[in-house]
C-alpha cells in the first residue's frame, strides 16, 4: 500500500499535496480550467523541424510539481514495501529452519530445503529496486548513464518512438492509476490526477508531472522489451522515446543470417511496442558498427563517452562571437548566455564523468601499484593520470573516500599522498585541457565582464542572504538595487555562487582567503618598487598561465569595459586578532601588491597626486575611515562591513554583527537552540540563521545595514559614471 492507496476523498488527495482541502484544485480545474493555464512555444529539433512545448503557468506548475513529488514518493514507497515483504518472508523461513534443526533426520532434510529458500529470498531483488532501463527523468540518471551502458560495443541499434508524449492520452493516464497495483487509486482521484497532468487530453511536453507519469506507465513496456533483449543477447536502455540496443555479437555472421535472428528480434520488438500502445518511427531507426561513429542520446560511445567534435567546435565559436560582438546564434537564431552556459557545462560534465570512471577503476583494482600508476609515478602514464588526480584533489567527497577509507588499500599509501601541498596544487591546477580552459574563460566573462548585473563576491556563502533580506525590508530606499513586482522582488545585483565547478576551474579555496586568488584574475601580477623596478609577485611562470588577467584579455578583445562592476566584500576585522590569525582583508592587501592608494585620501582623483603607497601600508586607517570604498581597480571595488561603536569596541565587524547590535534585534530560539556563529551540538549556526533571516526578514531591524547598502549602491553608481 502507498499513500495514494489509502485516500478516500478528493480532500484527502488535496491534503496529501499540501493543501487544506480541494478548493484550490477545484478552482484551477473547473473555474479557470487547466487548458487556459499553458504557454506554448516551439524549439528546434536536432535533426530539423520543431518541437512544441506546452509550459504551465506559475499556479498550475506549482500544483504539477506537488503531484510529481507525491508520485515519486509513492513509487519509492512501493519499492520499500516489497523490500519489507522480502524481509518478513526471510524472517519466517529463518524461524522455521531453526525449529527443524531440533527434530529428526527427515525434518533435517526439510531444514536444508528451508535454508536454501532462505538464501534465495535474501538474494532476490525486485526489478523496481533499481530500474536501470529508463534513464530519463530519473534521479541520479541522465544521458550519460544511458550512454555508458552501450560504450565500446560492436553494434548499436537506435530506435525512436513516434509522438511519444502524445501517446499518453487522458484515458490512458487515468486508467493506469486505477489499474496499477502499486497505486490502485479510486476513479475519482485518478480523474483528478489526469486533469492536473493533461493538456488538451494528452500529457504535455513541458509539464513537471509528465516525466514521472510517462516513466511509471512505460515500466511494463521496459520489462517486456528487456526479456526480448536478453533472449537475443542485447543490452537495452531507454531515454524517454529513444531506445538503444547494443551487442558484441557479430551480426553479419553467416550463422545469424541463416537463422534470421536479427529479423526475428526486430519483429518481436515491434509487436511488443505496438501492443503497448506505441509506434516506431522508421525514419530514425539506425544500426551502426564500431567502425562508424556510434551515438547514443547525442553522445559518442565508440571507446569512451565523449561529445561530438562539431559540438565542441561550435560552442567555442559561439563563445568567441559573444566576446567580440556581445551576441551569437544557435541554429540561426539569437542565442542566450544561459544556453551557452548549458553547452559548456555539458562538455565539462562529460570530462568529469570520465575522470570518475578512472576513480572507480582504481578502487576496483584496489592495489598500491594501481594507485601509484594513477598518481603518475609511471611517466608513460602521466597523460592519463594527471587530469584524474586534479579531479580527485578538488572533489572533497571523493578525496575523503579514497584517502581515508580503510577498506581501500589507498589508506596505506605514503603520507605525502594524503594531502596536496601548495606547490603540488599549482602543478595539478595548471593541467587543464583545452575544454576546461575555454569553460573557465567563458565563466569569467559571464560573471565579471559580460555580466548583466553588478556582482558581489563575499567571504562566506551566508552573507548574500543577509543582504537580500535587508534589501527586501528596505527596498523603497534602494531602487538601484532592488524593485518589487507584486509580491515578488527583483534584485538588480547578483552574488557569486562559489560552486565546486568554480573552485575546480579557478583554484579558489573556501572562505575569505579565496578573494585574494580572485584578485589574480584582475591583475597583471607585477608592481614597481621604490626604485621603480618592475617586480612580479606571488607567481612563477607556471602560475602566470594559471591566473590569466582576464579583464585585460577581454578589454583588448572587445575594445570595451566590463558591463558592470565587481565588488569584493570583506569582514572588517583587524590584523592578528589572535596571534597568527590574520584577517582575510589584511591577507588580501598584502597579496595585492600592485593595488595603490593616494597618500592624501582627501585628494583622491586629483590629477596632481603622484605620491602613492601600498594599500597594505595604509589599510588600518582606510578600513576605519572609508570601509565602503577601501580601494578601486578598474571595474573592481573593494569594501568592508561598517564598524559600529556598540560592537567589539568599534574595532571589528562582520555581517552578522549588523544584526546583533544590542539595541536592534533579539535572536530567535529555533528548535530549543540558541544561535552561535560556530554552531555546535547545542547551538544552531550561520547556515540555519541566515535562511531564517531571509525567510522572516520582516521580523528584523536592518538599520545597521544602511551604510553597507549605501556603499554598494554608491560604488555601482560610481562605475556607471564612467560611461
Amino acid at each position: 500500500m502507498t499513500k495514494l492507496n489509502r485516500l478516500e476523498t478528493k480532500d484527502d488527495f488535496a491534503r496529501l499535496l499540501g493543501f487544506k482541502n480541494a478548493r484550490y484544485i477545484n478552482y484551477l480545474l473547473y473555474i479557470i480550467k487547466t487548458d487556459n493555464l499553458y504557454d506554448s512555444f516551439t524549439i528546434p529539433k536536432k535533426n530539423g523541424g520543431e518541437r512544441v512545448i506546452h509550459a504551465p503557468k506559475k499556479e498550475l506548475k506549482f500544483l504539477q510539481k506537488k503531484l510529481a513529488d507525491v508520485l515519486w514518493e509513492c513509487h519509492l514507497e512501493s519499492i520499500e514495501s516489497k523490500k519489507t515483504l522480502q524481509k518478513r518472508l526471510a524472517a519466517i523461513l529463518w524461524e522455521c529452519y531453526l525449529k527443524c534443526l531440533n527434530f529428526n533426520y527427515i525434518e533435517n532434510n526439510l531444514a536444508n530445503v528451508l535454508w536454501e529458500c532462505f538464501l534465495k529470498v535474501l538474494e532476490f531483488r525486485p526489478k523496481e529496486k533499481n530500474p536501470v532501463l529508463s534513464h530519463a527523468f530519473e534521479k541520479g540518471k541522465s544521458i550519460i548513464t544511458n550512454s555508458q551502458m552501450h560504450r565500446n560495443k560492436k553494434y548499436i541499434l537506435n530506435i525512436d518512438l513516434k509522438d511519444f508524449f502524445d501517446s499518453f492520452n487522458f484515458g490512458r493516464v487515468r486508467g493506469f492509476f486505477i489499474k496499477d497495483r502499486d497505486f490502485a487509486v479510486s476513479p475519482e482521484i485518478a480523474t483528478v490526477i489526469a486533469q492536473i497532468a493533461c493538456y488538451q487530453g494528452k500529457l504535455p511536453q513541458g509539464s513537471p508531472s509528465s516525466p514521472i507519469i510517462t516513466n511509471l506507465i512505460t515500466r511494463i513496456l521496459d520489462y517486456r522489451i528487456v526479456k526480448i533483449a536478453k533472449k537475443y543477447r542485447f543490452t537495452y536502455s531507454r531515454y524517454a522515446d529513444d531506445m538503444t540496443f547494443s551487442t558484441n555479437r557479430e551480426l553479419n555472421s553467416n550463422k545469424l543470417r541463416a537463422s534470421k535472428e536479427l529479423d526475428n528480434f526486430l519483429t518481436e520488438l515491434e509487436e511488443v511496442i505496438i501492443s503497448s500502445g506505441f509506434e516506431i518511427n522508421p525514419n530514425k531507426t539506425r544500426l551502426s558498427n564500431n567502425m562508424q561513429r556510434q551515438e547514443v542520446t547525442g553522445l559518442v560511445v565508440n571507446k569512451k563517452i565523449n561529445v561530438k567534435r562539431e559540438y565542441i567546435k561550435n560552442t567555442r565559436a559561439m563563445a568567441f562571437q559573444l566576446y567580440k560582438d556581445e551576441a551569437f546564434e544557435i541554429d540561426k537564431k539569437p542565442g542566450t548566455i544561459n544556453q551557452l552556459t548549458g553547452r559548456f557545462a555539458f562538455i565539462f560534465q562529460i570530462d568529469q564523468y570520465n575522470n570518475y570512471l578512472l576513480y572507480k577503476k582504481s578502487l576496483i583494482q584496489n592495489n598500491l601499484d594501481s594507485q601509484k600508476y594513477l598518481l603518475g609515478r609511471n611517466s608513460s602514464k602521466k597523460s592519463e593520470s594527471k587530469y584524474y588526480w586534479k579531479y580527485i584533489f578538488y572533489n572533497k567527497d571523493l578525496r575523503k573516500e579514497l584517502f581515508y577509507n580503510k577498506k581501500h588499500n589507498t589508506y596505506n599509501l605514503p603520507k605525502e599522498f594524503y594531502s596536496i601541498g601548495k606547490e603540488e596544487k599549482k602543478m595539478y591546477m595548471s593541467l587543464f585541457n583545452s575544454r576546461e580552459k575555454e569553460y573557465k574563460k567563458f565563466l569569467f566573462y559571464k560573471y565579471f565582464f559580460g555580466n548583466d548585473k553588478p556582482i558581489i563576491v563575499t567571504e562566506g556563502k551566508t552573507d548574500p542572504r543577509y543582504i537580500k533580506a535587508a534589501l527586501k525590508k528596505l527596498y523603497e530606499n534602494y531602487p538601484e538595487l532592488i524593485e518589487k513586482d507584486g509580491d515578488d522582488f527583483i534584485f538588480k545585483i547578483e552574488f557569486l555562487n562559489r560552486s565546486n565547478t568554480v573552485e575546480y576551474l579557478f583554484n579558489i579555496p573556501e572562505g575569505g582567503e579565496g578573494l585574494k586568488y580572485w584578485y589574480n584574475y584582475f591583475s597583471d601580477k607585477f608592481y614597481y618598487n621604490e626604485k621603480k623596478e618592475k617586480k612580479f609577485f606571488a607567481l612563477n611562470s607556471e602560475e602566470s598561465i594559471l591566473y590569466t588577467n582576464y579583464i585585460t584579455y577581454f578589454k583588448q578583445l572587445t575594445n570595451s569595459l566590463p558591463n558592470y562592476p565587481t565588488i569584493f566584500l570583506f569582514d572588517n576585522e583587524p590584523n592578528n586578532r589572535n596571534g597568527n590569525d590574520k584577517s582575510a582583508l589584511f591577507l588580501f592587501a598584502s597579496h595585492a601588491k600592485d593595488l595603490m592608494i593616494p597618500k592624501n585620501k582627501d585628494s583622491e582623483g586629483s590629477k596632481n597626486i603622484k605620491l602613492e603607497e601600498k594599500i597594505s601600508d595604509n589599510l588600518e586607517k582606510v578600513r576605519r575611515d572609508n570601509p565602503w570604498r577601501i580601494n578601486k581597480k578598474d571595474s573592481l571595488y573593494i569594501m568592508a562591513t561598517p564598524l559600529m561603536d556598540n560592537m567589539h569596541n568599534g574595532d571589528s565587524s562582520d555581517i552578522e554583527d549588523l544584526l546583533f547590535s544590542p539595541s536592534q534585534n533579539s535572536l530567535p530560539i529555533l528548535k530549543g537552540k540558541e544561535f552561535h556563529k560556530d554552531g555546535g551540538d547545542n547551538h544552531y549556526g550561520k547556515e540555519i540563521f541566515s535562511k531564517y533571516v531571509l525567510k522572516n526578514y520582516k521580523e528584523f531591524d536592518f538599520t545597521e545595514f544602511i551604510p553597507l547598502l549605501d556603499g554598494i549602491r554608491d560604488n555601482i553608481l560610481d562605475y556607471k559614471s564612467l560611461f
